[in-house]
């Protein structure tokens, strides 16, 4: 698929999926990974979220750390949603570019990338931009899905799943040191993926194409309660932390 196919593919996805993003548990569950996993880190001043989609896990971060002058990029492959972002959040720098043909030329403390890289054909290429847009030292903060991928997920346009050892090495090849490799979702996340594959048209049309109806919010309210029971180190999501030496 050529980058303008991709480009279009996403600026449609995003009018469906804004909602989805926002609501949907696993989403939730991930970005609280990834911001206290940022929490963690000493002395940085710039982060980025390569594929940011629309924006809010980079806004979740701003929001929280906007006191302290710290500097926030997000970039994505969508056109129109990097319009949108622009207009909502003006504090925050964005730009349109697909990282898996190129590196950023800006370099950062901390780089996010969120259910990103199983929908990109050379992963390989992506991850090795991610590398190269770290500053040394920096930390790199990766959620990608495990196991099989479903019907439901290759209408979302994934590629791939992966192994903990496909993502460390990736990243170990580069020079990254993994200080964390783990999965995630069992028991609930895995049986959401199985029962919402039982009907998985149904369950697309009524919680991701566009704006969600209050049953569907109220779904994903209680479904995320049971969420909070899932645990380490099993489950088909996969969470990871890198550092790039001095």
């Amino acid at each position: 698929m050529s980058t303008l196919s991709i480009t279009k593919f996403y600026n449609q996805a995003w009018q469906n999926w804004n909602e989805f993003v926002r609501y949907y548990p696993a989403s939730i569950h991930r970005r609280k990974f990834i911001i206290n996993e940022v929490a963690k880190i000493q002395n940085w001043t710039s982060l980025a979220d390569f594929g940011c989609g629309n924006a809010i896990l980079i806004y979740s971060l701003y929001e929280k750390y906007a006191k302290e002058g710290k500097y926030f990029y997000g970039l994505d492959v969508s056109s129109e949603q990097t319009i949108k972002n622009r207009e909502m959040l003006p504090d925050i720098e964005f730009e349109e570019l697909d990282f898996s043909e190129r590196a950023s030329e800006k370099k950062f403390d901390v780089i996010t990338c969120s259910e990103v890289i199983e929908h990109i054909p050379n992963y390989e290429v992506a991850i090795e931009n991610i590398v190269n847009s770290l500053n040394p030292g920096g930390t790199v903060i990766i959620t990608v899905p495990k196991d099989e991928i479903f019907y439901t997920e290759q209408t979302f346009g994934h590629l791939r799943h992966f192994l903990r050892s496909d993502i460390s090495e990736a990243f170990e090849k580069h020079g990254i040191i993994t200080e964390k490799c783990c999965a995630w979702g069992f028991p609930f996340h895995d049986l959401a993926k199985y029962f919402a594959n039982l009907n998985p048209k149904g369950v697309l049309s009524k919680f991701a194409s566009g704006k969600l109806p209050f049953t569907s919010k109220l779904i994903f309210k209680i479904v995320n309660l049971f969420y909070c029971l899932n645990f380490l180190p099993l489950g088909k999501q996969l969470y990871y932390v890198g550092r790039k030496p001095e």
